[in-house]
């Protein structure tokens, strides 16, 4: 029986404004590219690349510099497939991250098989392989998505496929106490139904995740947030030997640089000092590729917070300081007003950011993706019932 192997990727959000593009585009050609750079004669040159959906964060024009670094990533990746030989398969992520974009991976070659983007829900057979692969791109408009699924398999005569490459959640996937969404997928309908003898590659959730029963979630490839920062990042290589899957994870160790502190002693003198000690740390050993770092900031009192933030920006330069005051006490007109001029505007733009780090405080595994969601789901039931 033959060895064949694939990588899956996914969320890489490229586009992303709380991660440099340049940043990611280094960080994959030191942990992504070499592993595609493979010769035939190698156990590990990979047959398929999958990326698994939300390779876009959102709709990007090309006065931007992701956009710009978007088509040099699937230019490289294109010209390594063509070079050495192995085929991409894409699927559209969340629609408000990808959109329509991923169009992109295919105009180069869209007359062979090399590059194959798919859309809606899709199955095909590769000879290469000898597999059966379905694809399940997000947002699909099914009232029963897995029913859909099985019919798609009974068109095609079999009674289950190889690998599924899905985007969107999975029961095991969801943060405790939030209710499935619509067509969710349930992991073990998955191995019943639909891959009794495969494997099933998911994006959607940014945590890396393997289950008994051959269902992955793949994860992000970098950290986009304070609720991601304690999470592995990167992406999956599949070896198959003699009809086996063996999944190893080839961990992003320059992933983003999201770090947190609590300060809450009563003495802030000596808090300001440990903040200075630990902020002097993280500076001196973050990852090689991740200059940028996000600081979120737990503090009793406002002024602490302020004093620390003042010395992390004029300490190093490329910081971000997100101020998380935990306490309740009373202020004064005067300061409250101080601070209320500090305030960003918010705008459609920020608006998901600004509202990240409150929804965090009650559901502590909340994404920034998953307020996107929900606030565009908000969006459409509005303009539904204005209608």
């Amino acid at each position: 029986m033959s060895n064949h192997n694939y990588i899956a990727i996914s969320d890489v959000h490229v586009g992303n404004p709380r991660l440099s593009s340049r940043e990611l585009y280094q960080k994959l050609k030191k942990y992504l590219y070499p592993r595609l750079r493979l010769p035939a004669n190698h156990p590990d040159k990979v047959d398929i690349l999958f990326v698994c959906g939300d390779y876009f964060d959102t709709l990007l024009t090309m006065n931007t510099e992701a956009s710009i670094i978007s088509v040099m990533i699937i230019d490289d990746l294109i010209g390594m497939a063509m070079e050495y030989g192995f085929l991409i398969r894409v699927i559209r992520g969340t629609y408000t991250h990808d959109r329509n974009q991923c169009k992109f991976f295919n105009k180069r070659f869209a007359e062979t098989d090399v590059v194959k983007v798919y859309e809606s829900m899709g199955i095909e057979y590769i000879e290469s392989v000898d597999k059966w692969i379905m694809y399940t791109p997000d947002n699909l408009p099914y009232e029963s998505q897995i029913s859909e699924m099985e019919k798609l398999i009974k068109d095609n005569q079999l009674e289950g496929v190889d690998i599924l490459i899905n985007h969107g959640y999975l029961d095991f996937m969801l943060p405790e106490g939030v209710p499935p969404p619509k067509n969710v997928l349930y992991a073990s309908d998955l191995k019943q139904r639909i891959i009794p003898h495969g494997i099933c590659l998911s994006g959607h959730v940014h945590k890396p995740m393997l289950t008994a029963t051959g269902v992955i979630s793949v994860g992000s490839f970098d950290c986009f947030a304070h609720g991601e920062e304690d999470r592995p990042k990167g992406f999956y290589l599949i070896r198959e030997r003699d009809g086996v899957m063996k999944p190893e994870y080839i961990v992003n160790e320059d992933a983003g640089n999201f770090k947190t502190i609590k300060l809450n002693g009563s003495d802030n003198a000596s808090e300001y000092t440990r903040f200075q000690e630990w902020f002097d740390n993280a500076v001196k050993n973050r990852p090689q590729l991740a200059h940028q770092i996000h600081v979120r900031i737990k503090a009793d009192d406002i002024a602490l917070a302020e004093a620390c933030a003042k010395y992390a920006r004029d300490t190093y330069k490329d910081v971000v300081i997100d101020k998380n005051i935990t306490s309740s006490h009373e202020q004064s007109i005067e300061n409250v007003n101080t601070h209320l001029d500090e305030l960003p505007v918010i705008t459609p733009g920020n608006i998901e950011e600004l509202m990240l780090p409150i929804a965090q405080k009650r559901y502590h595994s909340i994404t920034l993706q998953d307020v996107s969601e929900v606030l565009a789901a908000c969006d459409k039931l509005l303009k539904k019932e204005t209608a």
